[in-house]
């Protein structure tokens, strides 16, 4: 019978377990219902084990454990209730706390009222969203569906346009305007290829990073190295989990690991110099808020616009089997001045309101570039 003590003792084992443990060795006890599905709650359980242990130890957040497992075993409630299994279920005893125990406890009376692995998988699944879906904005957990969905959403479908992520034109006046929609792959590529081919001796340099929504993190750092000296700090992350606190700055070594190789002494000095603004609004995130935090503190630009999204924590992807994953938020981005990106966002120098869904960026009607061109004038 699967009701034996030994099995429960494994199983709290398994939620105590570190990330990465080999648990669950000794399968005896789990009943005579198969050897596939016995192997199926295992499964599940390690994979609940290891998100609960990565949770605990990586989350940007000291976690308790208790609220870890009193989140899991809410969740596991509410799916029993919804399949018509709660009243089977023995309610808690009043000393089990909602504590690690409790999620054995089900998972062991479980096993006896279900007929296939199926059921494992839902009820995990249940478990684990309940457990990290609201921890913040960005943690989640990937189930079949999701981990699938994003799969399929990573390169576009096949045989689409994809937009160019730097756009570059000489303005009135002898002024760069420079728009990046992303920091894709090929963005700091493209955006040195842009500052390369401009004409000599600018007015200035108009930095749009507008409705960018962030993207490779080590391009946004090539792109602040363009105009900030190399020692200067561009961010810092802090975080629990290992090698998640580190300083970043306009150094070679600190933005080559996205692929770029030529370094930004190859620049003219005049381009570098040049002076700068950088256009923000609502829907500039991540790494764009980290080159416009970094432009205003060093006092190297005037930052124009609407204040920006405030999405700064760095989110680490865990595979859990190959077809499940947990996103989990493992630190948070400070800009040079020291404060979080995450709580405070970026404010402008200048601020310039937009339509709701204005998109014109760069064209004829666009508030944001009159008042940029003005914020040069005025250095």
């Amino acid at each position: 019978s699967f009701a034996s003590r030994p099995v429960l003792a494994c199983l709290l084992a398994a939620l105590a377990a570190p990330a990465g443990a080999q648990i669950l060795d000794d399968t005896r006890g789990l009943g005579a219902r198969g050897e596939a599905a016995r192997r199926g709650e295992i499964d599940q359980l390690r994979k609940v084990s290891e998100v609960f242990a990565r949770v605990k130890s990586d989350f940007v957040d000291a976690i308790e454990e208790p609220v870890l497992a009193g989140r899991c075993t809410a969740a596991m409630d509410r799916w029993l209730g919804e399949n018509g299994l709660a009243a089977a279920i023995p309610p808690p005893a009043p000393s089990a706390d909602r504590s690690a125990e409790r999620i054995a406890r089900y998972w062991k009376r479980l096993a006896e009222l279900a007929r296939g692995e199926a059921d494992f998988e839902k009820l995990a699944d249940a478990c684990l969203h309940g457990m990290v879906d609201r921890l913040d904005r960005r943690t989640e957990y990937l189930d079949r569906e999701k981990f699938r969905d994003l799969a399929a959403g990573a390169r576009g479908t096949a045989g689409s346009g994809v937009e160019p992520p730097v756009k570059s034109r000489l303005l009135e006046g002898g002024v760069l305007y420079l728009r990046l929609s992303q920091f894709s792959e090929r963005a700091l590529e493209d955006f040195y290829e842009a500052l390369r081919g401009a004409a000599a001796r600018l007015a200035g340099i108009v930095l749009d990073l507008r409705g960018n929504p962030g993207g490779l993190f080590h391009s946004c750092i090539g792109v602040s190295a363009a105009f900030l000296p190399e020692t200067a700090l561009v961010v810092e992350t802090k975080g629990r989990a290992r090698d998640s606190t580190a300083r970043y700055s306009a150094r070679a070594q600190d933005y080559r690991r996205s692929g770029y190789g030529r370094p930004v002494f190859e620049l003219r000095e005049d381009l570098r110099a040049a002076p700068l603004v950088v256009l923000v609004n609502r829907r500039s995130a991540a790494c764009s808020e980290i080159v416009a935090a970094a432009m205003q503190d060093h006092k190297r630009a005037k930052v124009v616009g609407e204040k920006t999204f405030g999405l700064g924590t760095v989110q680490t992807v865990i595979p859990l089997g190959g077809s499940e994953a947990l996103r989990l938020t493992t630190a948070r981005f400070y800009r040079p001045s020291g404060e979080p990106i995450e709580e405070k966002a970026v404010t402008p120098d200048v601020q310039v309101e937009h339509p709701e869904r204005f998109r014109g960026y760069g064209e004829p009607q666009d508030p944001g570039l009159p008042a940029a061109l003005k914020a040069l004038g005025g250095r």
